[in-house]
């Protein structure tokens, strides 16, 4: 028997004890795979065991995208040209600071090419990356209290319609997992943000392709915007190619995804 065990140091209760129960099920018959951050307590109760780091087996993938998404920039590209010694530190120092976290990563990439966009100097983008978090409910936090004041009750109401949705679909679906797999239609999300007395006096017809695209588009907008890009519509489905009516019934249908698993179970 072989059991996989995530998130060790999330469980509640000493963690001495925590480790003290593995050790008493452990048996040539009975093994046990943990995951964990890098606590004293496990580090040095297991120091016998194999080990391996998640860092060292995905630091290629992390400089690979890291690299793809900034030298495709413009802005990064000019910036190289004009400070060749310290703009490639920018990468180096993502990499290093990310520790195998792809959330992190994700999100500390996409203010640097925010910064670019306003043309921030290397001083400013440093302190970026520096001052983004790295321990997961702390860069959520982080992300939450920037978000601008006058956004915060449409962020709210975005968050607790989505938590919601899933709520009522998972009463009504059997499987487990369906929260994390499933959400809200991008054209419905649109609909339950306008003023109900408007939404139950708007006519029902079926709405025109334009209407479609452009109510997907401000979503898209305020996904990144009002809840600092935590939740997404996967871009694929934006960037399809179908015809007409075709693509504003696909994208119409997108669903609103969390960017990461965590976030709902934050939240």
């Amino acid at each position: 028997v072989c059991l996989f065990i995530d998130g060790v140091d999330e469980y509640q209760g000493d963690p001495v004890d925590t480790i003290s129960l593995f050790r008493l099920v452990v048996s040539p018959k009975f093994k046990i795979c943990l995951s964990s951050r890098p606590w004293l307590p496990f580090e040095d109760a297991l120091t016998s065991c194999p080990q391996l780091k998640l860092q060292d087996l995905t630091r290629a993938d992390i400089l690979i995208y890291v690299n793809d998404k900034l030298s495709n920039d413009e802005r990064m590209q000019k910036l190289n040209n004009l400070e060749p010694l310290e703009a490639p530190k920018l990468v180096q120092e993502i990499v290093e600071k990310a520790h195998g976290v792809f959330l992190w990563i994700k999100l500390v990439v996409d203010s640097l090419l925010r910064g670019l966009m306003n043309r921030d100097s290397i001083c400013i983008l440093q302190r970026r990356i520096r001052e983004l978090p790295t321990e997961l409910e702390s860069l959520l936090t982080y992300m939450i209290n920037h978000i601008e004041r006058i956004y915060q009750d449409e962020e709210s109401r975005m968050f607790r319609i989505i938590l919601k949705s899933q709520a009522v679909s998972a009463m009504l679906d059997e499987e487990e997992d369906y929260l994390q797999v499933e959400g809200l239609c991008a054209i419905d999300l649109s609909f339950a943000l306008e003023d109900t007395s408007t939404v139950l006096e708007t006519p029902i017809t079926l709405p025109k392709d334009d209407d479609v695209f452009h109510r997907v588009e401000e979503i898209e907008c305020k996904l990144k915007v009002r809840c600092a890009v935590l939740m997404e519509i996967p871009t694929p489905c934006l960037d399809d190619m179908l015809p007409g009516r075709r693509k504003s019934k696909r994208i119409g249908n997108t669903k609103v995804h969390w960017l990461h698993r965590t976030v709902k179970d934050f939240l």
